[in-house]
């Protein structure tokens, strides 16, 4: 949650989304762009979080994959604690 913050901070936030839950949480997908880097960051409410670095060739690929699927139901059914929070 820090590196989000600092990214927030100081960066442009180029695309974003946010899906509401109906056991309350949040889930929120966000394309930050940093000089020679794109970060795609999951954040929820609920602590879980993830920021991938993209860069190089295939970043365009990997940044169009994440705006079509940007809250990937398979990794965080893949990535929920036991008893799931998502």
């Amino acid at each position: 949650m820090i590196l989000t913050q600092e990214l927030l901070q100081r960066e442009v936030i180029q695309w974003q989304a946010a899906q509401h839950y109906d056991d309350g949480h949040t889930m929120e997908a966000l394309i930050i762009n940093a000089p020679a880097t794109t970060y795609l960051i999951r954040r929820a409410t609920t602590g879980y979080h993830t920021v991938s670095v993209v860069k190089g060739p295939d970043a365009d690929a990997k940044i169009a994959a994440f705006q079509h699927d940007p809250f990937n139901e398979a990794e965080r059914d893949l990535l929920a604690p036991p008893g799931g929070l998502f």
